[in-house]
């Protein structure tokens, strides 16, 4: 009975100071002295407060409900990095204390929470690397005679940068590529030699002066021509353009949780290096001749990119196609369209 007659008394002292506190710090016009001595467990009467919210007399509230009730309207949604709290929570009324505060009036929170705006601009650093299969299709008129180009391997990499705004990307780098073939083709050489044949057999009649009889002799006369001809041989030339290209690229982002889809479009300003020039027939294919690479092409470009995120970092994978714009070459026998087909990964980091 003792220990219960301390709690008792402890909890009476401490009921009074809350209620002492909470009185001091509010405002004279908002603290009500006569409503702030409501004993516990008692029901609220009917009041009209400052900002006109009413408790009605015929709905009875006990200071548990108003906790209740008002508990579940205080919601504030802490997100670090994503809210601002511009203000303070102004309580306009008295409290009763039974285990804990009770709010008996409304809670107004001022411009409280502000997300940011997703639409916020940012920019990308990525780096990236992979394999592209490179093939080509003759676009001028049919050759004399059959060349074959086979496929070729092209390594892929490269730096990015993107700008990001309104699910808008933009993108701007620098990357190397190759285009080229192993093409196949024949090389005609001349040939020409004079020949000698039995035109026809001339008769004559000689008399034998052994037997005393008439004998017939036969003579070949013979013709001479020159025959002239052709053969060819079958000649293989590697032939590759390394390329140094500006990609400028423009997307639109789907996102789903933590991966992001991107497909994108671009242009690419494509600058040859390099030393090794290609080898190709000439006109009449009686020869090889080295062609000049133009300086300067151009390239469209498709890709997807499908990346996954990890907080300011992400890395991504990006199949792609692309083709030629414009001849690659000044003055070789044929024209060609190059394609690629390949795929890139990477890592980038968000800014």
């Amino acid at each position: 009975n003792v220990n219960q007659s301390n709690i008792q008394s402890s909890k009476l002292d401490a009921e009074t100071s809350v209620k002492s506190d909470l009185t001091s710090n509010m405002p004279s016009d908002t603290v009500d002295t006569e409503k702030s001595t409501t004993k516990i467990g008692e029901e609220l009467p009917a009041k009209v407060n400052d900002d006109k919210n009413i408790v009605a007399a015929d709905s009875p509230k006990t200071a548990k409900d108003t906790l209740n009730e008002r508990g579940s309207e205080l919601i504030i949604a802490l997100h670090e990095d994503s809210v601002i709290i511009r203000d303070s929570i102004v309580i306009r009324d008295s409290v009763v204390v039974r285990d804990s505060i009770v709010i008996r009036d409304s809670v107004v929170i001022r411009d409280s929470v502000r997300p940011l705006d997703e639409s916020d601009s940012k920019f990308e650093l990525k780096m990236y690397g992979g394999l592209s299969s490179v093939s080509s299709k003759i676009i001028s008129a049919t050759p004399t005679f059959e060349i074959v180009d086979e496929k070729i391997l092209s390594p892929e990499f490269g730096l990015a940068m993107n700008y990001v705004k309104n699910k808008i990307h933009v993108g701007m780098g620098v990357g190397y590529y190759q285009y080229g073939e192993r093409t196949k083709y024949p090389i005609l050489t001349s040939y020409s030699y004079d020949s000698v044949t039995v035109s026809y057999y001339a008769d004559s009649v000689v008399f034998d002066t052994i037997t005393g009889q008439l004998d017939t002799i036969y003579s070949p006369i013979y013709d001479s021509s020159q025959v002239t001809g052709t053969s060819s041989e079958s000649v293989t030339s590697d032939n590759y353009y390394a390329k140094i290209a500006i990609p400028l690229t423009f997307g639109h982002r789907f996102e789903y949780k933590s991966w992001m889809f991107i497909p994108q479009v671009g242009l690419n300003i494509e600058i040859g290096i390099g030393k090794r020039l290609p080898v190709y027939p000439s006109d009449d294919y009686i020869t090889s001749q080295v062609a000049t690479i133009r300086k300067v092409t151009m390239s469209y470009q498709f890709q997807l990119e499908v990346r996954k995120d990890f907080g300011n970092w992400f890395i991504y994978g990006s199949p792609f196609y692309r083709s030629t714009i414009s001849n690659l070459l000044e003055n070789a026998t044929t024209e060609r369209k190059y394609q690629s087909i390949g795929g890139v990964i990477g890592l980038g980091v968000k800014f």
